[in-house]
């Protein structure tokens, strides 16, 4: 055994450089047959190391260095998993801070049993030796002068351990250390202490130079040869998965509970059950019970029979389990889910099911959740790494930038011309890129064990207080645990406010209350007709202007068409896109090969959905069940280009094998890879198109109750403006906020929207509650007298109450501007009881102040349509500059093929490249009429993109272009029209975060 103890890794946040993979590879190569890779105070990146070791042939250690405070006091080796669950309940209490925490104190009084110790500080040896807690060493480190610590440490019989602590491979990585420990330590390298530099002790040795510096003292290298033996690394992660317990059964009891409850749900569910029904039953009862997953389905269903307005999507939804037991809500029998996407026989990794609530019910379930497995429960990690602009930012920074120079730097990399920026900041960008940064916590997954969690992981408290494992979620399955997915939906928050204010309505008309579980409008010919015209502007995961395009070019819609939508469209898949709705319309499609006819017959000879490319595989190519899952998994990995290859060889094999022609398996092989990245299963896009529906139905029967629910949900893919907008189209009055007739969200007034008071700007929610816990406790605000004396409102407060218009209800003949005069009185003497009439030479703001003031206060502009305040310069621009007839969205289909020029909000944008990988843009605007879809091809791109980041309103001058019923315009020129610097917009850092300006 020749071991090199130790690295550290970049999991060693700000001070470590390479990854776990690395040192691996680098161990290996260099001849060393056992590593110990030992970060402060984490073993984050424990499962990446685990796995990189043994890719490679080597034996992995697992070790950690013990620095509360960030000063390291020793270094810790699990020998087996009591030690595994002893270090983890230390380096929780490190991570968390826990005050008054010692780690020495903590090891001498409880001992250290299944570890091995070793320190260079002499009071830390003195303290732990002699209470026999357990294998202790004298640290002896490679590059450093041990001679005081060998004659101290055999004068007390302490044996010694050689060690390493290598950060780099050789010296030239030392101005990346720099450079890193400056970014960490919010610094420039100019005022980073040279004391912080890479010293020669710090660089990996090779076995024959570490061999050589210990040859003086060989029982250190002997005991270093011992430790890495007997450590039993295999122990510490599970090779099997780790399910949670439930209430206390046994396997079979827990099986037994699970086919009850199935049978409960039957009835539910069903009007009567069938042959079929039973046999599906049967079958995935069966699969779950041979791998030990029920205790898995009960605590998933004990969660959401607690919340049951929930979303359950993934492949679970193709489950008929997850469907009886209320988890889903599509039934997968009436619409042909495949199953063995989410479970079958071969497949070796774990089910995984996904759980949408109502984004402000997620703190409660997770409550709930850590309640009842409280000290067995954790969330999933995400290692928030170095990306997007953050490289390019904290380079330039840590290396003298000005905000102004590092502001020109980010925006000449938005505009692709990362080459101007200079060769020191790119240079440490390109190192930053993807370098672990902190530890953040993943949207939604849950991981719960049975017994107590430090058995198979540390833990810290996140920001919001939940426990949070070491691992993002595909470590975390490389350790054996199991996730369960609890994620916040603002559309499901959306959908159950809707049917809050549409029930008493329908009530009263004599209608039943829609519930959550019976609301299922999947054959509503109003609502249908509706998506069909790509009406669907605020509809959840149907209202993008990709897929809006799309559903009008469809020609017809139904549920499973709105499926197939709500998958097709994805990055890598675009030409398959228009293959597809050419068939559906009527195009004759003979299949690729007779084996696909019956595989691909409902999506017209398309791969749409995941289980396509497994499916597909299966009946092409040979594939059991296992491999075409494995397959269908590597697709959207990061790494899937190092094993394509591989997989390319085995699918042409096995088609070769079976007859197929090359020629047909390139065919089939291309469609395949059209599902890299991210794509969808159907049961995931048949949960999310049933609630694309019930918000359809609800946006069309109920208009003004659907938006006001969208608007105090945060909007959904475009801002509130947008919304609003809609709604003064639509006829819809938009009252600003009152002190009496607000509540803190917006709600509806007769039928007119009233904003809340919760929408207010620069207002503290302490303020807001307290002035709605005054009406409701004292009755209205009668006066502006009666709102001074009870509320006592500060500038601040008063300022955003007086422009926002809150106060005019009870301001009597007072005008704004007298307002704050009567105010700023109120400060200086008591004016009570009664006002003073206020100076008549103190008048009212004009209109175009009020707009402005409706726009600071509440981020929207509401008074009227937005639009219409830039039309008359619109119409003066037009003939000055001599541009194409002036028209509306309404208008364009009578127009194909003609040049016009329209005037526009801004809506939203998104860049993609062409197949020769340049950068075009659909660009959405709206108009009274409607939203407008533009197309910005390269060359009129590269030319216009930076003038709309210059306000809000713009003229657009292009060619109407229509494919089957949908309408684009091709943009040739854009002029906008606000004025001057105060309305420029910053360059976004993704199309969805661009601001809307203020009008001019």
């Amino acid at each position: 055994m020749i071991p090199a103890l130790q690295v550290r890794s970049y999991f060693s946040f700000g001070r470590g450089l390479r990854s776990p993979e690395s040192w691996a590879q680098e161990a290996h190569s260099r001849g060393y047959t056992a590593l110990s890779c030992g970060d402060w105070n984490n073993f984050y990146g424990l499962v990446r190391f685990s796995l990189a070791c043994r890719k490679v042939g080597i034996k992995p250690l697992a070790g950690v260095v013990i620095a509360p405070g960030d000063t390291p006091l020793l270094t810790a080796w699990c020998l087996n998993r009591r030690g595994f669950e002893r270090i983890n309940r230390m380096l929780s209490r490190i991570l968390d801070k826990e005050p008054g925490y010692n780690p020495v104190e903590d090891l001498r009084n409880g001992g250290w049993d299944g570890l091995a110790l070793a320190t260079h500080i002499p009071e830390i040896l003195e303290v732990l030796f002699p209470s026999g807690g357990g294998r202790i060493y004298a640290a002896l480190y490679w590059g450093q002068s041990f001679s005081e610590t060998v004659r101290w440490a055999r004068a007390r019989g302490i044996p010694l351990l050689a060690l390493g602590s290598s950060i780099a491979l050789s010296p030239q990585e030392e101005w990346n250390y720099r450079l890193l420990r400056a970014v960490s330590l919010c610094t420039d390298l100019e005022s980073l202490p040279p004391r912080i530099a890479l010293e020669k002790d710090q660089i990996f040795p090779s076995p024959e130079e570490l061999q050589r510096y210990f040859s003086s003292v060989p029982e250190a290298w002997a005991a270093a040869q011992t430790l890495a033996q007997e450590a039993d690394t295999s122990s510490l992660l599970e090779t099997s998965y780790v399910f949670p317990d439930f209430e206390g059964m046994n396997s079979s009891q827990a099986f037994s509970h699970l086919e009850q409850l199935c049978r409960e749900g039957i009835p539910r569910r069903y009007t009567h059950s069938s042959q079929v029904l039973e046999d599906r039953l049967a079958y995935e009862l069966s699969i779950i019970r041979t791998k030990g997953f029920a205790s898995y389905f009960l605590v998933v269903h004990d969660i959401v029979k607690r919340f049951p307005r929930t979303c359950g999507r993934g492949s679970a939804a193709a489950s008929i389990v997850s469907y009886l037991l209320g988890l889903t809500h599509v039934d997968p029998l009436k619409y042909n889910l495949f199953f063995e996407r989410f479970l079958n026989p071969g497949r070796m990794d774990p089910p995984d099911i996904d759980i949408d609530f109502p984004w402000d019910e997620r703190e409660q379930v997770l409550r709930y959740v850590f309640t009842r497995y409280a000290g067995s429960a954790a969330m999933v990690a995400d290692h928030v790494t170095f990306a997007d602009r953050a490289p390019w930012r904290e380079s330039a920074k840590a290396q003298g930038a000005t905000e102004e120079e590092i502001h020109r730097y980010l925006t000449l990399r938005h505009l692709g011309k990362s080459e101007e920026i200079p060769d020191y900041v790119r240079r440490g960008a390109q190192f930053l890129q993807d370098m672990p940064r902190y530890l953040g916590t993943h949207p939604g997954g849950v991981v719960i064990v049975p017994g107590s969690i430090y058995r198979w992981a540390h833990i810290q408290t996140s920001p919001l207080g939940w426990p949070v494992l070491p691992w993002e979620k595909d470590a975390a399955e490389g350790a054996g645990l199991v996730k369960i997915d609890l994620l916040g939906n603002r559309s499901l928050a959306v959908v159950r406010d809707a049917m809050n204010l549409v029930n008493p309505l329908r009530e009263a008309q004599g209608t039943k209350p829609l519930t959550w579980e019976t609301f299922q409008p999947y054959e509503d010919p109003q609502t249908l007709e509706m998506v069909r015209q790509g009406d669907t502007l605020g509809c959840f995961y149907i209202e993008s202007p990709a897929t809006r395009l799309f559903l009008k070019k469809m020609g017809r819609v139904d549920y499973e068409l709105l499926v197939v939508a709500s998958s097709i469209i994805r990055p890598a898949a675009r030409i398959y896109n228009e293959l597809y709705l050419e068939r559906l319309r009527g195009r004759a499609w003979p299949p690729l090969d007779p084996d696909l006819e019956e595989v691909l017959k409902e999506t017209c000879g398309v791969m749409v959905y995941q289980e396509d490319v497994s499916r597909a595989s299966m009946a092409v190519a040979g594939f059991d069940g296992s491999q075409a899952d494995r397959l269908r998994k590597i697709l959207s990995k990061k790494d899937r280009e190092s094993v394509l290859e591989d997989w390319k060889g085995q699918f042409f094999a096995g088609g070769l094998a079976r007859g197929k022609s090359t020629g047909v398996l390139d065919q089939i092989w291309e469609m395949i890879l059209s599902f890299q990245g991210y794509s969808f299963c159907k049961p995931h896009s048949a949960s999310f198109a049933l609630v694309s529906l019930k918000s359809a139905w609800l946006k069309r029967y109920f208009p003004l109750a659907f938006f006001c629910s969208v608007i105090n949900n945060g909007g959904g893919f475009y801002s509130r403006q947008v919304y609003i907008n809609a709604l003064l189209r639509e006829g819809f009055p938009v009252l600003g906020p009152d002190v009496n007739a607000s509540g803190l969200g917006a709600g509806l007034e007769g039928n007119s929207l009233r904003l809340g008071l919760g929408q207010l700007a620069e207002i503290s929610h302490r303020f807001i509650t307290t002035l709605v816990e005054s009406r409701r406790d004292k009755g209205p605000f009668q006066n502006l007298e009666d709102f001074l004396v009870r509320m006592h409102p500060g500038l601040p407060e008063a300022r955003i109450m007086i422009r926002s218009g809150s106060l005019d209800s009870i301001a009597g003949n007072y005008l704004r501007p007298q307002i704050f005069w009567v105010f700023f009185l109120a400060q200086e003497r008591s004016l009570f009881p009664g006002l003073p009439p206020a100076p008549v030479s103190i008048k009212d703001y004009p209109p175009g102040i009020k707009i402005g003031d409706e726009k600071a206060t509440t981020g929207l502009i509401y008074t009227q349509y937005a639009l219409d305040l830039f039309e008359p310069r619109a119409r003066t621009l037009v003939l000055k500059l001599r541009l194409p007839t002036l028209v509306t969205s309404h208008q364009l289909s009578r127009l194909v093929g003609r040049t016009v020029t329209l005037l526009g909000l801004y809506v939203t944008q998104k860049e993609v490249p062409t197949r020769s990988r340049e950068a075009m843009a659909f660009v959405s605007f709206e108009d009274r009429q409607g939203m407008i879809e533009t197309v910005l091809f390269p060359q009129a791109w590269e030319q216009l993109k930076t003038r709309l980041w210059q306000g809000m309103a713009f003229l657009m001058v292009g060619k109407v272009s229509q494919e089957w019923e949908a309408i684009t315009l091709e943009v040739t020129q854009i002029q906008s029209l606000s004025r001057q610097s105060a309305f420029v917009r910053q360059p976004p850092s993704h199309p969805r975060a661009v601001p809307v300006s203020l009008i001019p």
